[in-house]
């Protein structure tokens, strides 16, 4: 590759492949942390949720073509107030997003989803 040129990642716009010298360490933080799994938080098991109810919907994305995409739709669908959990997988097209219904409903979550440039439809 020669310097200075960068060839985008087909339907990913703004991701672009880099060379070992345009990586920053603090772009690499925030792409690890953007892509890591949800990992149990043992502060999180003592907390009481009696008050909270929280809903499961599962939802058909479409318009994602990498894991980035797949990084960027969870950490939106996280962002939002009343979101407890967000999983998205790339083969099967879906997002499973566990939230407390008296705060977000799914149309608030499937608008968010197209705020980040995807299509988010309820399943079934």
């Amino acid at each position: 590759m020669r310097q200075g040129h960068r060839r985008q990642l087909p339907g990913c716009p703004g991701i672009g492949r880099q060379t070992p010298r345009d990586l920053q360490p603090r772009r690499l933080v925030r792409a690890v942390t953007l892509l890591q799994v949800n990992t149990p938080n043992p502060d999180l098991s003592t907390r009481s949720t009696d008050s909270v109810t929280t809903t499961s919907v599962e939802l058909l994305v479409t318009g994602m073509h990498c894991g980035s995409c797949v990084a960027l739709i969870e950490e939106t669908l996280r962002e939002q107030s009343g979101v407890s959990s967000a999983t998205v997988d790339l083969d099967s097209a879906r997002a499973v997003v566990g939230f407390d219904s008296s705060q977000i409903d799914v149309d608030a979550l499937t608008v968010a989803v197209a705020e980040a440039g995807y299509v988010a439809t309820p399943a079934g």
